[in-house]
């Protein structure tokens, strides 16, 4: 017999007993829907504490500072290691030439600049960020007006959304091409060896962008005061930035040459990042990256969705016992009707594809069938935990299912996976039916 005909008799087959074939496929359905909606939630749970990391670019940052703990055997060693392992623009110049980094800079942040318009001074957080991060998408989806820095040295600054309202603009527009004065008072190094000076320094620059607040990091929403970014070139020139250099004077007697405490090298994609991290440990620095932390909390996940795959797995095991109830009855009831099959030249294999065809069928309408309800129980509990958290003053969303493709497809296939496995006992009974037998049982 030909592959289309059993195929479509296997059909037929798995429609003749339409309640019993529901009530089976219904089975599956709950099966597949269980199964989809627990991976979604834990999936959703990942989502949720990745993404802010994913929005501010951190899974992509590697944060170099100087090692600390070794113990030289000489005088003469440890200036030379100092010397090796010193932060300074010569270092950064070799971050920036390994491949895969998009760019590298000092860490630099002061908790008290002035920024003041029109008579309105307010100190704020300070951080420093590269001309170059413009090109980067992470930054620039912070921006809610205007633009990132230009690559020249003009004198520019992003201020935070809470400081421009600080500052008396009406909006975040009206702050766009506006001058303001940034002011910065402590000490500095000088060219001498070990030699710092008091200063306070002024300095006017344009408003080029203002960025949301994000409740998290550097940038959180209840930061007293606001928070502005200014480029890095501009904020080596401002006075106060000289705890590394303190530190380095007490180890090296060398101010001017300090170097930084801390910088941070921005890989291209985060597959780069073990490899870069892996690179500058090889220069006697040490790292830290936000991929390594979250080893730990990807682990617990993996673990969270292994087991609610188990659990959603006993309902599709469960739905695969009805499965093959349902075509050892039919094997049964129509049991006349296989050696009918096998007398006119249907062989054991045609009959045994027959069956596990009406497996696959049921278990793909199972399957399909359990998609649609797991996307509407989701729905509900996203609508509920929404309305929750509204109720509790969090004005934000929370996705708390995450379905990607490979899930919706994976659990369609464990679907017809079980179904199969559950039609294998009965189809292999149905074709060692004998005819003769079967006939005269008719």
């Amino acid at each position: 017999m030909r592959v289309w005909e059993l195929f479509r008799q296997a059909m037929i087959g798995a429609t003749r007993a339409r309640l019993r074939s529901t009530l089976t496929a219904a089975g599956i359905a709950i099966g597949c829907g269980a199964l989809v909606t627990m991976v979604a939630f834990a999936l959703g749970l990942q989502q949720q504490i990745e993404l802010p990391f994913k929005k501010l670019g951190l899974l992509n940052e590697i944060r170099v500072s100087v090692s600390r703990g070794e113990s030289p055997n000489s005088a003469v060693d440890e200036s030379q290691a100092a010397e090796s392992r010193r932060l300074n623009e010569e270092a950064l110049e070799g971050f920036r030439r390994l491949p895969g980094v998009k760019y590298a800079y000092p860490d630099l942040r002061m908790t008290s600049v002035g920024v003041e318009y029109e008579g309105r001074k307010e100190s704020v957080l300070a951080l420093a960020a590269p001309r170059e991060a413009g090109f980067s998408e992470e930054m620039r989806s912070l921006l809610v007006r205007g633009e990132f820095f230009s690559l020249d040295d003009s004198p520019q600054i992003i201020l935070s959304e809470e400081l421009v309202r600080l500052l008396g603009f009406r909006d975040p527009t009206d702050a766009i091409g506006r001058t303001v004065v940034v002011s910065a008072a402590g000490l500095s190094a000088q060219k001498d060896a070990g030699k710092f000076e008091f200063e306070s320094k002024q300095v006017e620059v344009r408003v080029i962008g203002v960025f949301g607040t994000t409740g998290f990091g550097p940038f959180a929403a209840d930061r007293r005061g606001g928070a502005a970014l200014i480029p890095v070139d501009l904020m080596q020139h401002l006075p106060g930035l000289v705890e590394s250099q303190l530190e380095m004077m007490r180890n090296s007697g060398d101010a001017s040459a300090a170097g930084y405490r801390q910088v941070v090298v921005r890989a291209e994609s985060p597959a780069d990042v073990q490899r870069i991290a892996e690179a500058i440990e090889e220069q006697g620095f040490r790292v830290r990256t936000m991929v390594s932390r979250l080893q730990d909390a990807r682990t617990a996940f993996l673990f969270l969705k292994s087991l609610l795959t188990l659990v959603g797995s006993v309902a599709m095991v469960i739905a695969g016992l009805g499965i093959a109830n349902t075509l050892l009855m039919t094997v049964l009831e129509r049991y006349e009707e296989i050696g009918l099959y096998k007398a006119i030249g249907a062989t054991d294999g045609d009959v045994r594809f027959l069956f596990l065809s009406e497996a696959a069928v049921l278990g793909l309408v199972g399957g399909l069938m359990g998609l649609a309800p797991a996307g509407g129980v989701c729905w509900g509990v996203q609508w509920g935990l929404t309305a929750y958290l509204a109720n509790q003053g969090v004005d934000r969303e929370v996705d708390a299912f995450f379905f990607p493709w490979w899930l919706l497809g994976g659990g369609l296939a464990f679907s017809l996976a079980v179904s199969g496995v559950s039609g294998l006992y009965p189809a292999s009974r149905a074709a060692r039916v004998e005819p003769i037998e079967a006939l005269r049982r008719g």
